[in-house]
């Protein structure tokens, strides 16, 4: 069934993007409201939202993301305690936009009082378009979930009671903010007075089209003071850089100030854009506001320098992000994808593809890249091991696996239903390792960083299994020159062994495939 005309019609209405999204996911939310509504075709659930305002809040309902928590990225907060603050003799007024179940402008408020200052020298306005997130922000009573892991447990003896089982605010700090229905895109019917200081709009953004992208950005434009702060999330950095503001340049914060002057490292304000289109710049503007990502020359500020999320709490930073239970690698999260695609339709500077196709020649005149592999890269207990990434099949989280009547044994564990599809599933720790191992998920080492075990299917015709792994260390080009074919004969791995390369300081083992799936059936039968 043909979806797009209803995608379109929530794309016009809220602004949602379905390829950031992702169009199986809208899809099937689409075709979920479809079935409730009694909606035979497209066309006729169209007709149904367009003529009912009831049945289209159900489906933004379904539609919106709610994935908020307290204090979420702590050090934005903290800037506005320590920064912010200082004049009490002006009433300072704050915006949270999308504050879903209201969290965020809750923390801000905490935050406020913390600073020393009373409820009657500031105002939280908190604007979400879904009824039933903001009804459940309204009475300031909470689960576990909405406190991460990280939080001292001394916050919610402050600022919260425990009553039932729930986490309920205390009743100063739910006066403190107002809570208002409205929507991103016609902020001006929702809101009223005099502009914000400080104004909350973290992952926002991501999940709006190009289109209401602008809109948005042209309103907040208007709505923050000359001298005020806002707060983006870290994927959506390239987007302030160039339309009008700088960086507070203070770390892990993503908070930005308009620029003041034209000599800032902003383009002027009153040319907004979305950020991501492309920009025709001449030579004294292209080094103010060259594309995201792009290298700039003699500026002081570079978005070399821009952390984002995955350097930050993805697998490349502390891997504290939520979202990494459910794509695996930030590479298959939205938000990568969105700024990736952005990425590569930038406009390059001059001479740029010049300098990368004379770096790359000289690469390629150095070294045979016909003697190179893409490997994957995982660990067992302590030790890292690689496989080519062309044999390994899948990567999917913990199953339960069944065990084979007269068939289980040390290296066979059994079956597992992987979305339908039953899988022999072994034991490669009793093969590599002499380490124990357990089918816990996701624990924390000695760095309090989360690790996730996976559930890896390689193997190369009809010859594939499953195994656990600890972990997902990387995917990484090597070249066969850099393998060392000496292995210590004491490791249990080393018959099953090509030799080895080192990741970061560590020794990594690289397999013979085919030894290790002959030892594999073998064991199996």
């Amino acid at each position: 069934m043909e979806l797009k005309p209803t995608r379109d019609y929530l794309r016009d209405t809220i602004g949602l993007d379905p390829e950031t999204m992702g169009l199986p996911m809208v899809n099937s939310i689409i075709q979920k409201h479809m079935n409730r509504c009694g909606s035979r075709t497209c066309a006729e659930h169209l007709s149904l939202l367009r003529s009912s305002k009831e049945k289209l809040k159900e489906l933004i309902e379904l539609a919106v993301v709610n994935e908020t928590w307290f204090m979420r990225q702590p050090e934005s907060f903290r800037y506005v305690k320590e920064n912010l603050c200082s004049d009490k003799t002006q009433k300072l007024r704050t915006l949270s936009l999308g504050c879903a179940t209201g969290e965020e402008p809750y923390s801000l408020a905490m935050t406020l009082l913390d600073a020393g200052l009373t409820a009657g020298q500031f105002t939280i306005d908190a604007l979400d378009i879904s009824e039933k997130s903001l009804n459940i922000a309204k009475t300031g009573r909470y689960k576990d979930t909405s406190f991460s892991k990280t939080i001292d447990s001394s916050f919610r003896n402050i600022h919260f009671t425990l009553s039932n089982g729930l986490y309920e605010i205390k009743p100063a700090i739910r006066k403190c903010v107002h809570f208002i229905h409205g929507n991103v895109l016609d902020l001006a019917s929702a809101l009223t007075g005099p502009s914000y200081d400080i104004i909350f709009c973290r992952h926002v953004f991501i999940y709006l089209c190009h289109d209401a992208r602008k809109t948005l950005l042209n309103q907040i434009a208007s709505l923050l003071s000359p001298t005020g702060t806002i707060f983006i999330g870290a994927s959506e950095s390239s987007l302030f850089r160039n339309t009008g503001y700088k960086s507070i340049k203070a770390p892990s914060t993503f908070g930005f100030v308009k620029a003041q002057s034209e000599t800032d490292d902003a383009v002027a304000p009153d040319r907004p854009s979305d950020g991501l289109t492309k920009h025709h710049a001449g030579p004294r503007e292209a080094t103010k506001a060259a594309p995201p990502g792009m290298p700039v020359k003699d500026s002081k500020e570079t978005d070399a320098t821009c952390k984002h999320c995955w350097d930050l709490t993805g697998l490349l930073g502390d891997r504290s992000c939520e979202k990494l239970a459910d794509y695996t690698h930030c590479n298959n999260c939205p938000v990568r994808i969105d700024y990736g695609r952005h990425f590569f339709n930038r406009e390059a500077p001059d001479h740029y593809l010049n300098t990368w196709q004379a770096s790359l020649s000289q690469r390629e005149s150095e070294t045979n890249l016909s003697n190179s592999q893409q490997v994957v890269i995982f660990r067992l207990g302590t030790e890292l091991f690689a496989l080519p990434s062309r044999l390994v099949l899948d990567i999917a989280g913990l199953s339960d696996i069944h065990t084979i009547p007269f068939k289980t044994n040390e290296v066979l564990l059994g079956i597992a239903n992987f979305s339908g599809d039953l899988r022999l599933c072994v034991s490669v720790h009793e093969l590599l390792t002499d380490q124990d191992h357990d089918l816990s998920g996701t624990h924390a080492d000695s760095h309090d960083r989360r690790i996730y075990k996976r559930m890896m299917t390689a193997g190369k015709h009809n010859q594939t299994w499953s195994f656990l792994v600890d972990e997902i260390v990387d995917i990484k080009h090597i070249y066969n020159a850099e393998i060392d074919p000496d292995i210590p004969s004491d490791m249990k791995a080393s018959s099953y062994s090509l030799g080895t390369t080192s990741y970061h300081d560590h020794i990594v083992i690289m397999l013979d495939p085919q030894l290790l799936f002959d030892n594999l059936e073998r064991a199996a039968k």
